[in-house]
């Protein structure tokens, strides 16, 4: 689970100009790119005591609103169309002979969110979050049960 700085190279786009192919776009260098590999985080939480608390086998819920009219309810990552359909996708997948592993469905969910790191002056920070949407909303937004994942770290290029 251990981290890693590169540079990451971004291809800028410009208003109203238009390049041959993206090669010919202006590049920006982000030096000092702090990451952790995303594999590691899946696999480590799937081997975790806390996949106890995930949903895998997903399902839909219904709220009965009289005898004739009936409302899918939607609550949860996990109980999303979207996810339903990924999960109809992986499980119709064919399995190899011999092999009785369930396949399941690892939803991601990523957020950014800007941080100063100092009271004074403007040095800034971005960290780059992941929770699953296998894991319920209550339990991901208890800070105790370390449902957030620190993936990355991005600093501040410029401001503009």
């Amino acid at each position: 689970h251990g981290w890693h700085q590169s540079t990451v190279k971004i291809r800028l786009p410009k208003e109203r100009k238009s390049w041959t192919s993206r090669a010919h776009a202006p590049e920006l260098e982000a030096p000092g790119v702090y990451h952790r590999s995303l594999t590691s985080i899946i696999r480590s939480t799937f081997e975790d005591d806390v996949l106890k608390t995930f949903h895998m086998t997903l399902y839909s819920q219904y709220w009965k609103v009289s005898d004739t009219k009936t409302v899918q309810v939607f609550s949860e990552a996990y109980s999303s169309p979207a996810m339903l359909d990924a999960y109809t996708e992986i499980d119709d997948l064919p399995r190899e002979p011999d092999v009785n592993l369930e396949c399941v469905v690892a939803p991601l969910m990523m957020w950014l969110d800007p941080t100063h790191l100092t009271n004074f002056g403007d040095a800034s920070i971005w960290p780059f979050y992941l929770y699953f949407g296998n894991q319920s909303k209550y339990p991901r937004g208890k800070p105790a049960l370390k449902a957030c994942h620190h993936i990355a770290y991005i600093p501040t290029v410029c401001s503009i």
